[in-house]
């Protein structure tokens, strides 16, 4: 039997089962659908979280992270997971019931105003909102540092035993000159 959850732009799919001497077993698979594009990530920020993986987080923080970011109509997108140098880097950008991008400013201040219930739930003692590698790249003589999200064209897949995460690859590129 498929079905779509109320409210929800997934689809459920139930199978059930015996064996002609226990009772129906029934399993239910939930996929979500999300999409994103140029508009979703120049309206996004990355939330840097330390010492963690892309695996745990699915595992333990995914629902409770985009539940808690719900606002009055507002539909949190997390379109990319990235693990970096000891660390996860999330991003995400939050649409309205209008159907239009908050600005990263917005989204910056959604994050903030909850950063100490986001951490006790995250169980991330250290987490960076609105983080760039820019903002721990000293430049020498003179120079610069510009950085930007890219979607690459290779997809990546990341599951935990209840959540399976499949996106393009999303990172945070930073160019010194």
């Amino acid at each position: 039997m498929v079905n779509r959850p109320q409210g929800s732009g997934a689809l459920a799919l139930s199978v059930s089962g015996n064996d002609g001497k226990h009772p129906d077993v029934v399993s239910t698979v939930t996929v979500e659908f999300v999409t994103f594009d140029n508009t979703s990530i120049e309206n996004s920020l990355t939330l840097r979280l330390e010492n963690t993986t892309a695996a745990r987080f699915l595992a333990l923080h995914y629902r409770p992270l985009l539940d808690s970011l719900k606002d009055r109509g507002d539909a949190p997108l997390l379109f990319g997971l990235h693990e970096v140098d000891k660390g996860l880097e999330l991003q995400l950008a939050i649409k309205t019931a209008s159907n239009k991008y908050r600005p990263p400013s917005q989204v910056s201040e959604a994050v903030t105003k909850k950063r100490e219930v986001l951490q006790q739930l995250l169980q991330a003692p250290s987490m960076t909102v609105n983080y760039s590698p820019c903002q721990n790249s000293a430049c020498e003589n003179g120079g610069s540092c510009s950085a930007s999200v890219k979607v690459g064209p290779e997809m990546q897949v990341t599951d935990s035993p209840s959540l399976i995460f499949t996106a393009p690859k999303v990172r945070n590129n930073s160019l010194l000159y």
